[in-house]
């Protein structure tokens, strides 16, 4: 009775994949962009002020998104050096409004001048003003309070054949460094290695678009692309880590789980999982990034 239970949720949930998979496929990543929010976990975390809602204070989140703080410009051995924070400004013609579409991407190639950014192509579904800001405005004392290592603006983008990423070109606008060929060591290495367990795995990450880097914990599951690590709005694109090197790139939540809860007044649903890209899956040559987009 029990594995025919199993069988039964974990039917759903290859259902619910196959269904996102669709969409990156159709090049449609608006829904996408609506699966943000707090892991069902983070619930004990919160305060309950009525059935099925909870608020978040300022504490509590910084204890839910721990910052990843920046220590020395000579150590570069933490992954948070080089993950950076993406803003996509875009012009809404039709509301003569302004749209800004934030995420996190990882540097997978430095040459000094220009980089290239793996990340979330669900970000790009609009193309504007990108630029691409490397570091953290959180930073120790140590560093006079240097808030990021260098900005860039996106020069070219290529999408992923059939999955929710690209490769971003950016080109270096500035940088804080006093020597900006030590930028050329900025870059994170991926593995491609298929994960055959459950294995513990890091998200750096920008949660609702601020410029404050986080470092969450949790834990892959084996069987389908999901893991257990809270993520929002901003954490689109960001890389999954193991070792010191990425093996996945976090796409969007899986299946709501009921009640939601408020931070500084937005409403935000609870889910279960959320889901990913592996590298296992991509050509390490980069080699199906086929689709230029910019």
């Amino acid at each position: 009775m029990k594995n025919k239970a199993f069988k039964i949720v974990y039917g759903f949930l290859l259902f619910f994949i196959l269904s996102q998979l669709a969409i990156c496929s159709d090049n449609n990543f608006d829904e996408l962009m609506e699966l943000e929010g707090f892991l069902d976990k983070n619930k004990s975390q919160m305060t309950m002020v009525g059935k099925g809602k909870y608020t978040v204070e300022d504490d509590q989140f910084d204890k839910i998104f721990p910052f990843s703080t920046m220590v020395s410009e000579e150590d570069i051995s933490q992954p948070n050096y080089f993950v950076g924070y993406i803003k996509n400004v875009c012009d809404d013609i039709l509301s003569s409004n302004i749209k800004i579409k934030s995420g996190t991407g990882t540097i997978i190639k430095n040459n000094v001048d220009e980089v290239w950014v793996l990340t979330a192509a669900h970000l790009f579904n609009e193309i504007g003003d990108i630029t691409f800001t490397l570091g953290s405005s959180r930073v120790t004392s140590g560093l006079n309070q240097i808030n990021h290592i260098a900005e860039y603006k996106a020069s070219a983008i290529f999408q992923h054949d059939t999955e929710d990423l690209v490769v971003v070109n950016f080109s270096l606008l500035s940088t804080t460094l006093k020597d900006k060929s030590k930028l050329k060591n900025y870059f994170m290495q991926r593995s491609h290695d298929s994960i055959l367990s459950k294995k513990k795995a890091s998200l750096v990450h920008y949660p609702f678009a601020v410029k404050d880097q986080r470092i969450n914990t949790g834990f892959i599951l084996e069987t389908f692309d999901l893991y257990t690590i809270p993520s929002l709005g901003g954490s689109s694109g960001a890389p999954l880590i193991i070792n010191e090197k990425i093996i996945g790139i976090h796409s969007g939540a899986v299946a709501k789980k009921g009640g939601n809860t408020e931070y500084k007044g937005k409403i935000l649903d609870f889910y279960t999982h959320n889901s990913f890209v592996r590298l296992s899956d991509i050509k390490e040559d980069l080699s199906e990034f086929n689709k230029k987009i910019l």
